[in-house]
């Protein structure tokens, strides 16, 4: 069937309609010819079938060669999408028709296409002669593009005469001839550049440009010109394999006009307060990978890469469309795995291949930690690098058939440093579960581990001719926890959409752990494993949850017929430690002069009563200075398009830190935004921003300003609905 779709290759879909379906058509007066096989309508004209419908004052429809036409406020409605025109014609054989002074709006995108002649000139290729486009209200429309002619063929290209961008009645840009691409997928061309101004980098402009590889590759060059730092040149390659196998590549290099060398007051302007190294190299590179591989055999493979140049590159280049930011949220939510943070020196490099079956997995992961600071001021590099690990794991299983229970981990790790203690590692860690069940209230469960640890040493740290290399290390360790769980449920008035029952459980727990404190210090140290801390302590923990059972059953068929929200979940828990109430050498006591068995009592509570309010918390308290030696607390506020959120973070003696962030409407069309991040104990502070936005029905402003430590940008960002944004926010 029809119909006009001259933007994007969209329009009125009527491809899935059944072609044995007939068409209705009713009129004030219907005459049909029956020799000429057609019908003639006129009056409050009507033709329809499922999905589509078109009304007009006069209409006709020739049967014998499959067209019809319209006069007079006609009217095409389908899938969403409307079509008015003062006259239509249509040819449903060849696919060609015709609407004199037309209007197209496409739902999708809120397009509203006009032109004083719309041609459907074959299949896919639409011509436009006097036309607009916009998203805004057609006939006062705050923007709107306008041209001569046009033509297009969806899948391939279109041109455009005398194109004219105008903002109201103001024009604000002119072109004599554009082509662009009319694909109705992903297509190569210029993406919308980004405007940038800071203190550091000065005014900038960054251009991509989007190609298509294939069906599933692409990439995306380019060009960001700087006015203090030069030209950076950076490339990204996204890729997919198969469903379950895919990768994304990223790099950037840039020949810098500027350095930290020391010399005058090049690194008071290009350095950093906490840096203790310079920045004397000009070439500044970074490259960054992760790929996931997914075989029919369950075997998986998985890489990741991160290389810079020095330590400030990715704090230079941490906002954009190539920084540092906005490549580790690709990351994220491609992989769901995060780069180092941009001001870590050490940073990570792996290789990862695993193999699972029912109750047991195998992996091998090979890892290389670059230390940037050594690699680059050529220090001695004690960097601890794994080469490989091989490891095989059991998850729990019965234990021969019997109630007993069993698991187990065990890993080969072969471990190198350029300078110090470098070797092998076997460790076997079989444990066993004894569950029991006293009734409906009660329940104990025993786990008795076992563990042994094989060394070879190749090299010793500061002793080569260190004689002893081979060493073997035994351990067990015990933990038995009695737990229950006492639940009720609470009916509530019912209410549409509403919360009518909610479950509480409460659930105390008693545990008792135990690891022998044997001396370790003549074992090699390569990481945690190699100095397990003794335990013998006991821990008391109560736990209440609250579920929340809404009234409206679902309509899909869910095995679950009622939607569940967590309304709340608080724990308190405290320990009590044997061996340091047993302890008398005061240098063993966790804190010097004072015996302390009692730990911190820790309270941990997750809030989320209403949609619109949430509330994280954490807090430890020391009984014996009677004074808070944690705090992470957090809140968010939304609703009605405003969010308010905040952070505080303090721990004991070593760090104080808020952070915050707000975005309030200021009327129908106005809001503004800010945020901030502040080291209290330095001080100090990271990061503040703040913008204001203003939101029309079919585009926005956003005018911001940000302050980094060395580093202040204001920001633009314009954004015309359904086109895209052009710069950035201060947010971002």
């Amino acid at each position: 069937m029809l119909l006009f779709a001259p933007a994007f290759g969209q329009g009125l879909d009527l491809s899935n309609m059944d072609p044995s379906e007939p068409w209705n058509i009713t009129a004030d007066k219907l005459q049909y010819d029956n020799m000429t096989n057609t019908y003639r309508g006129s009056g409050n004209v009507l033709i329809w079938r499922s999905g589509y419908r078109m009304e007009a004052d006069e209409a006709g429809f020739d049967r014998n060669n499959n067209s019809l036409w319209a006069h007079g406020n006609v009217t095409v409605k389908g899938g969403g999408d409307v079509v008015t025109g003062d006259r239509v014609y249509m040819d449903l054989a060849t696919e060609t028709g015709l609407v004199e002074n037309g209007t197209l709006f496409i739902q999708a995108t809120h397009f509203f296409i006009r032109g004083g002649r719309i041609e459907k000139l074959g299949a896919q290729s639409y011509r436009v002669d006097d036309a607009s486009l916009t998203t805004c209200d057609p006939d006062d429309p705050d923007w709107v593009i306008k041209a001569a002619n046009v033509k297009v063929t969806v899948g391939g290209y279109g041109t455009a005469k005398n194109i004219v961008v105008k903002a109201r009645k103001a024009p604000v840009f002119y072109s004599p001839y554009l082509v662009f691409p009319a694909k109705t997928e992903r297509q190569t061309g210029l993406l919308p550049p980004q405007v940038s101004q800071s203190s550091r980098q000065g005014w900038g402009i960054n251009q991509p440009f989007y190609m298509i590889m294939g069906e599933s590759a692409d990439m995306t060059l380019y060009a960001h010109p700087m006015e203090k730092r030069g030209v950076q040149a950076a490339a990204e390659m996204r890729y997919v394999l198969n469903p379950k196998s895919k990768g994304y590549i990223f790099g950037s290099y840039l020949q810098d006009r500027t350095r930290d060398d020391g010399v005058g007051n090049n690194s008071l302007d290009w350095g950093y307060d906490n840096d203790l190294y310079l920045r004397p190299n000009q070439d500044r590179y970074w490259v960054a990978a992760k790929h996931d591989q997914q075989w029919k055999n369950g075997l998986k493979f998985r890489l990741d890469a991160d290389f810079v140049s020095d330590q400030d590159y990715l704090r230079d280049f941490k906002d954009g469309y190539t920084g540092y930011s906005a490549v580790n949220r690709e990351f994220a939510q491609e992989f769901g795995r995060d780069l180092d943070d941009y001001d870590e020196t050490i940073r990570k490099n792996s290789l990862y291949l695993q193999k699972g079956w029912d109750s047991y997995s195998a992996n091998a992961e090979a890892k290389w930690f670059d230390n940037v600071i050594a690699r680059r001021f050529d220090e001695p590099d004690s960097t601890l690098q794994t080469l490989p690990f091989a490891g095989f794991s059991g998850t729990r299983q019965s234990l021969f058939g019997s109630f007993l229970a069993w698991e187990f981990d065990s890993g080969y790790s072969h471990f190198y440093r350029e300078e110090g203690i470098s070797g092998n590692r076997f460790d076997v860690n079989p444990r066993f579960v004894a569950p029991i069940d006293f009734g409906r209230y009660m329940s104990m469960e025993t786990t008795v581990g076992l563990r042994e640890t094989l060394y070879n040493v190749t090299t010793w740290d500061q002793e080569p001719s260190r004689d002893d290399r081979t060493f073997s290390r035994e351990m067990y360790d015990l933990e038995t926890e009695f737990s229950s769980e006492l639940v009720k449920v609470f009916n509530l008035k019912p209410g549409k959409g509403k919360i009518d029952k909610i479950r509480h459980a409460f659930t105390p727990s008693l545990s008792y752990r135990y690891r022998p404190d044997d001396d370790q210090e003549k074992y090699p140290l390569f990481d945690h494993v190699d100095r397990l801390e003794a335990q013998n302590h006991v821990t008391l923990a109560l736990t209440n949850s609250f579920l929340g059972r809404s009234s409206v059953r679902r309509k899909d068929n869910s095995i679950f017929p009622y939607e569940y929200k967590k309304l709340c979940w608080f724990e308190i828990s405290a320990s009590y430690n044997i061996n340091e109430a047993n302890e008398e050498d005061s240098s063993e006591w966790t804190e010097p002069h004072r015996r302390q068995p009692f730990s911190p009592v820790s309270a941990r509570l997750e809030l989320k009563p209403v949609q619109w309010a949430a509330l994280e918390s954490t807090t430890k308290w020391s009984p014996y200075s009677g004074n808070f030696v944690y705090n992470a607390h957090g809140l968010t506020l939304s609703g009605r398009g405003n969010e308010l959120s905040a952070e505080y973070i303090k721990a004991r003696e070593s760090s104080e830190t808020v952070l915050g962030k707000a975005r309030f409407r200021l009327g129908e069309s106005w809001s503004a935004y800010g945020g901030l991040e502040r080291d209290l104990e330095a001080g100090e502070r990271v990061r503040n921003y703040t913008g204001l936005i203003y939101e029309a029905a079919c585009w926005a402003i956003d005018l911001g300003y940000s302050d980094e430590p060395g580093d202040q940008r204001y920001t633009l960002q314009f954004t015309l609905t359904g086109l895209g944004a052009l710069g950035r926010s201060a947010a971002d």
